[in-house]
């Protein structure tokens, strides 16, 4: 939807199984209401267009804060060269416009200070909407399957509608505010 419901469903072949399930979902409460249906009705009718404007804004984005000084790395699997970047070539057609970038060791811990400095992008966690959001994302507690060796904190970037060059200069915004904390 547009940042405003998240609804999903649980399909299984076996009968029992379906059922046993749709008593569990019962006792935790676990329901849609019509007003849910709506949001998601309405959002389904503009998906394809905010994913495709939110997936060529991020491209723009991305290749700025690619080659950018204070950035250490990108993560997009729809970017060549990144991990798993085959496995998304082979089972997707199209991206979103959410991506996680890593910023320098140096300048990593100014980061947060630095998200004031943001006027068009919001923080906060949620994706597919019309507006930007960023929100700094510790994966070092919460990784499990390997040790993470990369930066203490990355920078989730859900890329919204708006015109790409406004997100940019946000972006280059919050970049400039990093240096300028860095400088004593």
């Amino acid at each position: 939807g547009h940042s405003d419901v998240l609804m999903g469903s649980v399909t299984v072949r076996d009968d029992d199984l379906g059922y046993r399930l749709k008593a569990a979902f019962g006792r935790l409460g676990i329901g849609v209401s019509p007003d849910d249906c709506a949001l998601v009705s309405r959002g389904i009718e503009t998906m394809a267009v905010r994913l495709d404007k939110s997936s060529r804004s991020a491209t723009s984005i991305i290749d700025f804060l690619g080659s950018h000084p204070l950035v250490e790395s990108v993560l997009y699997p729809a970017l060549p060269g990144s991990a798993g970047h085959a496995i998304w070539k082979r089972d997707f057609s199209g991206a979103s416009g959410v991506f996680s970038f890593s910023l320098r060791r140096e300048v990593s811990a100014l980061a947060f200070p630095a998200l004031d400095s943001l006027k068009l992008i919001s923080i906060g966690a949620s994706w597919g909407g019309t507006k930007s959001l960023i929100a700094p994302t510790s994966v070092r507690s919460s990784r499990t399957a390997r040790p993470w060796t990369g930066a203490d904190y990355l920078m989730r970037l859900s890329v919204g509608i708006e015109n790409a060059d406004d997100i940019r200069e946000d972006v280059e915004r919050f970049l400039a505010a990093l240096t300028s904390e860095a400088v004593p």
